[in-house]
This record gives structure tokens, sequence and C-alpha cells, in this order.
């Protein structure tokens, strides 16, 4: 063991340098590929620590870059660098997902952008109900977005959010919004899942109102289903198909005694099913008989006689849970929810229909602007502590600098811009009440005005920021904002003649 090992042991550090290295060395890369991903490493072991600063709802540094690997390892087979004359400005990569393979303009963000497309949940139509599919494709490719944000946005000394395609700053803003008001693990399982209306839906009842979780999964289905929908002619046609099937749906279940006789023949189906595969387990003949002939003809189906039993166990759990999963069904409670649920899907093709092939989602995503900052709004008076309070000043001042159109911030847009001055008024205040941020003065509005460009400051760490309060004269301050001992930003503000000064004496104060 060299020394580089013997100290990593005793500190028990993975080198995760030295496991991509080896991922690399078994790959066929263009050396210029290989470079550029080890690059990337580098970036992301030495960035990502003000990410973190920044944003506090992501993965750790550990388990960002394990899967930084693993993607490479498990999903990319081939990676070809092609020189800047055979891409354009908007064909800057080309990926195979059935053959593992990238090729691509020979640009870090561009490869590692490729790379977790490459890895992104391939979604099977048989099982997910269309407006499931079209929320995880929304959040499948929000997050191969998100996961280029370490190295995208950061680079050792300055946070700039550089998003510039106007359609992924769509994609952005949504998942930023789900990671702040429901955290990433959460987002993370249910990307994982067959289900993440429901999950979304059932989370957000948790932490709001029902009015407020049912107005929640109501916009980000209409926003996954008109993404997904201006995708392609095809997406398009797939939405379209889709409303014609939950009509067809609502059309026959307005017949409850054929609802109950489908259901009843479909259950009379499955427990024919259980019945034969129960006469299977029973003789243990057959069993033996079905490994035989997996074993001669060598299809490797079966390690063991276990395994047969195995396969027909859980294939018959299944058929049972389908059996009791159709009697609820057509118990009268059920059948109402299930028009009522039909009828809802029916209401988030509306726009679709009137739009046709391109719908113009603009309007839900900002309506949904304003009801993510309700939300957070709801969550001040709630957390008291100054931990939680420094909590979502983070979050907004994260929130602040996110984009929405090229140059402008989402916080820029009307409507918007007074329900997130709201928020920070409110925030700011609480914080001075609380002497979390305790600037010495009494004045609402002069706390607001000195305290409130935290939220557009882009120092990585907030509790590094130090104020420096100059008296000019008996109505005018000046206020100095630095990032330890850099000057950050300077301000002068007027003093309201209802604020009381005791003191001249020019004041430094550290914040948090």
């Amino acid at each position: 063991m060299g020394e580089k090992d013997t100290i990593l042991s005793k500190l028990n550090i993975k080198d995760y340098r030295n496991d991509l290295e080896l991922v690399l060395e078994d790959k066929n890369y263009d050396e210029e590929a290989k470079s550029l991903l080890l690059s990337v490493f580098y970036k992301i072991d030495n960035f990502y620590k003000d990410y973190l600063d920044v944003k506090i709802n992501a993965q750790t540094k550990n388990d960002f870059i394990e899967n930084y690997i693993k993607t490479i390892k498990d999903n990319c087979n081939e990676i070809k660098i092609l020189s800047p004359k055979d891409f354009n400005d908007n064909h800057k990569y080309d990926i195979d997902k059935d053959m593992g393979t990238i090729t691509c303009f020979p640009n870090e963000m561009i490869l590692l952008f490729a790379l977790f497309e490459l890895s992104e949940r391939k979604l099977k139509d048989d099982e997910l109900e269309f407006i499931n599919k079209c929320i995880l494709d929304m959040l499948n490719k929000a997050n191969t977005i998100n996961n280029t944000e370490p190295v995208r946005d950061f680079n050792g000394w300055s946070w700039n959010v550089e998003i510039n395609n106007p359609n992924n700053m769509n994609y952005n803003l949504i998942f930023q919004n789900l990671l702040i008001l429901f955290g990433y693990e959460f987002v993370n399982i249910a990307m994982k899942s067959n289900n993440p209306y429901e999950m979304i839906k059932k989370e957000a009842a948790k932490k709001f109102s029902d009015s407020k979780a049912e107005q929640i999964i109501n916009c980000i289905s209409q926003i996954a289903l008109g993404l997904y929908n201006n995708k392609s002619i095809e997406t398009h046609k797939e939405c379209v198909n889709s409303k014609e099937n939950v009509e067809a749906k609502i059309e026959t279940l307005k017949n409850r005694k054929g609802h109950i006789n489908y259901v009843s023949k479909n259950n009379n189906a499955l427990i024919k099913k259980i019945e034969k595969i129960d006469m299977i387990l029973s003789d243990y003949d057959l069993i033996k008989k079905e490994f035989s002939t997996s074993v001669l003809n060598n299809d490797g189906k079966y390690f063991c006689i276990s395994d047969v039993v195995d396969k027909y166990e859980l294939e018959r759990n299944k058929l049972i849970k389908n059996v009791e999963e159709n009697n609820e069904l057509i118990s009268p409670k059920r059948y109402l929810e299930i028009q009522d649920n039909y009828h809802k899907r029916l209401k988030l093709y509306d726009q679709i229909i009137k739009e046709k092939n391109k719908v113009n989602i603009q309007n839900k995503i900002l309506d949904f602007q304003k009801l993510f900052l309700e939300c957070k709004k709801s969550e001040i008076s709630k957390d008291e502590t100054k931990k939680d309070m420094l909590k979502i000043v983070s979050e907004m001042r994260y929130y602040n600098n996110l984009p929405y159109e090229k140059s402008k911030r989402i916080t820029l847009q009307d409507g918007i811009d007074s329900k997130f001055e709201e928020i920070s008024r409110l925030l700011i205040y609480e914080l001075v009440k609380e002497r979390i941020a305790d600037i010495g003065f009494r004045n609402k509005d002069l706390c607001y005005n000195i305290l409130k460009y935290i939220y557009d400051t882009k120092i990585m760490r907030l509790d590094n920021m130090v104020l420096k309060i100059k008296f000019k004269n008996q109505s005018q301050i000046e206020v100095e904002y630095f990032d330890g001992n850099v000057l950050d930003h300077q301000e002068v503000f007027s003093l309201p003649f209802d604020e009381e000064i005791t003191s001249t004496k020019n004041r430094k104060v550290k914040l948090f």
C-alpha cells in the first residue's frame, strides 16, 4: 500500500478520482473525452462546497460524485469527440440510448449534459398512466439540467446562473420549485416511482391545506402535459390519444351496471389464473418439469427449483392484489372517486385541444410561481428557530436568482415581483424581530431596504456577510456589504423622520 493509500485508509476517505480513472481505462472513449470527464470531476470536487453553500436542496457531494462515476460506468459505452465544424450552434451533441453512445462537441458542459441525458430513466408506456408519464418526462429532463448546475454555474470564485435555452429555463424553474417545496430526497424518490402524481399530491396535502395541495398537483400536471405535448408532433398525437381514452373511460363509467359486469368478468379471469397457479404450486412434478426444461434449453431463467416457486408465488400475489383493487373499484364511494378523477384528467387537456400542436404554458408556469410563493409564505410563521428562518432566506435568495427569460429573473415578472416582495418583507421583519439580523434600526421600511440585498447578492455564504453602516449626516447613511473582508456592494439610504437615532457612531454588523 502506497503512502497516498495509507493516508486515505486512515482518514476513511474514498479515492473517487482513482475510481473514475479505473472506469475510464475500460472504456472505448476518445482520449479527449477522458480528459474532459476528468476535468469535470476536478471541478465537481473543488466547486461542490460552494454549490451546497448556495443551494441547500441538493444531494451530498459524495452522492453526486458516485452517481457521476456510476453513470459513466453503467450507461455510457462509447464517446466520440468531433471538431466544432461538424456541429452547429443549435446541435452540439447526439446520443443513442440503446447503444449507450455519445457524439459531441469538445466541451465539458455539453458532454456532461449528454452524459446525464443518456442516463435518464426509460419510461415504459405499459407501466404508466399517461399523466404520470408526462410528469416523469418533465422531472427526468429537469434533473439532467439540475445535474449540470455544480459545474455550469460555479467556477471556484463566483456563482452565475447560465441557463440560456428558454425551454430549459421552464423545466429548471418547475424542478427548483419542487425541490424547495418538498426537498431533494422526496423529489428523487418521486422520479423513481410509477405514480409521481399521487406522491406529490399526498406530500403537498401533508405540508399545506387540501385546496393548496389540489392546486399544486393540477398546476404541475398541466405544465408537464404542456411540455410533453410541445416536444414534437408525435408527442402531441400521444396527448390527443390519451384524451380520447379518458373520454372513452368516462363514457364506460356512465353505465354503472356495465362497469360492475366488466370488473366482475375481469375478476373471474384473474381468479382462474390464481387457481391454475395454485394447481402448479401443489404439484412438485410440474415444478420440477419446468425447471428441467429450462436447464435443457439453457435459457438461464432459473438457478434452482426454488426460483420456479418464487416466480409463481410472485405472480400469484400480483393477481390477488389486482382482484382486491377490482373489488374496491365497484364500491359506490370508489366508483364516484374514479369518475371524478377522470373528469379532472379531462380538464387537463383543454389547453392542448384549444391551442393544437404548441401550447403556451407560460401563464400556467407563472400561476404556479404565485402558488409557490403563497406556500412558502405560510411556512414563515410556522418556522421560528434561527436555523429554519435561515433556511428559508437561503431558499428565497436562490429562487430570486432563477432565470425565466433571457437576462431576466423570475422575480422580475409582472405579478411575481409583488408576491416576492411581500414574502421578502415578511421574512426580513421576522429576522429583525427575532434579532437574527440586528442592524440597530426600528423603522420597518428602512430595515427592509437595507437587508433586501441579501436576496440579490451572489456571495457564497450568507453568514459571511458583514455590514458597515456609516452616518453621512443626520438624514443619510451609507451601507457597505462585505463578503468577509471583501467589499461586495454599497448603497446610500435616507433615514426616515421617525427613526430615533441615539448615536451617529459608525457601526459594523455581522449578519446571521
